[in-house]
């Protein structure tokens, strides 16, 4: 079926969502991980209460990390095991990255700020990590960190830098002052 969302871990699994049909033929979307050679390790059925449809998914050596327009599923990547995560907020805009550190982050709008979630894997939870000033409006535009910055967006003047411990973030390409 259609493929509607990829990511990988550091290890070469690969990650995909896509569509199926079930027994009785329902639509249904379905987590796969590759291994080598494409081999499938396992599949699992996406157990969502209402209609569901992937905005973005990311991957660790540990968890991927799939959000949809009403929750965010974390899977085991080991057996693909699903967890459901309320959303701190349920009427913001979000999207969902990796840190420099490997830490699953949401990235949200809630009342038009820009404020970052950080996963807490021991508590299945989200903790409110930083808000940040300035005017950042909500973007398609956000990318996991590569270790100098926490994860990064693209917004009308850039694309801008982002550390949670509390820095500034730093305009990395400036789009008003070049052709790019």
């Amino acid at each position: 079926g259609y493929v509607c969302g990829v990511s990988a871990d550091t290890k070469g699994n690969i990650y995909m969502i896509a569509e199926d049909t079930d027994k009785k033929g329902n639509m249904i979307y379905v987590l796969r991980c590759l291994g080598d050679k494409q081999k499938e390790i396992w599949r699992v059925s996406i157990k969502a209460d209402t209609d569901f449809w992937p905005l973005g998914m990311v991957s660790t050596d540990s968890f991927t990390a799939v959000l949809s327009d009403l929750s965010l599923f974390i899977f085991d990547n080991k057996k693909g095991e699903q967890k459901k995560i309320a959303l701190p907020d349920d009427s913001m805009m979000a999207k969902v990255c990796t840190d420099s550190k490997g830490n699953i982050l949401l990235v949200g709008w809630p009342d038009n700020k820009l404020t970052v979630w950080t996963y807490d894997e021991e508590k299945a939870k989200f903790n409110k990590t930083k808000t940040f000033s300035g005017n950042y409006s909500y973007t398609e535009g956000v990318a996991s960190g590569n270790g100098k910055y926490d994860f990064y967006i693209a917004v009308e003047e850039g694309v801008f830098g982002f550390v949670t411990d509390g820095s500034k973030p730093v305009r990395i390409v400036d789009f008003l002052a070049s052709n790019q």
